[in-house]
């Protein structure tokens, strides 16, 4: 059974318990949120739940982009990876002909 509220699957003796801390308290019944109708798209319901569960103070993680590669790490990790990746793409770029070498971008 689908969640209304995240859209997320579950078994359905699960589901109530997941509901629980997934569902706003003010839903009639929390825990069984699931037997209310949905709109006619099949959206209504979980698309509203969800944007009124977005808080502008929670945060995911907090991570930042290598600007070599462009992959994503935690603040201590990046600096640990930004000097390997530096070493790998001078020597990946040492192996190129002069003509298609590239120069290190920048760091921001």
């Amino acid at each position: 059974a689908a969640c209304p509220g995240c859209g997320r699957t579950f078994l359905p003796d699960r589901l109530e318990v997941h509901m629980r801390s997934c569902c706003p308290k003010d839903i009639p019944g929390n825990g069984m949120a699931a037997t209310l109708p949905l709109s006619g798209s099949g959206l209504g319901l979980a698309t509203s739940l969800k944007s009124s569960q977005s808080s502008p103070g929670l945060k995911g993680p907090r991570v930042l982009t290598c600007y070599i590669c462009g992959q994503q790490f935690g603040k201590s990790s990046l600096e640990i990876h930004e000097k390997s990746c530096r070493k790998k793409f001078e020597a990946q770029n040492a192996l190129l002909p002069p003509e298609k070498r590239k120069s290190l971008p920048q760091k921001p």
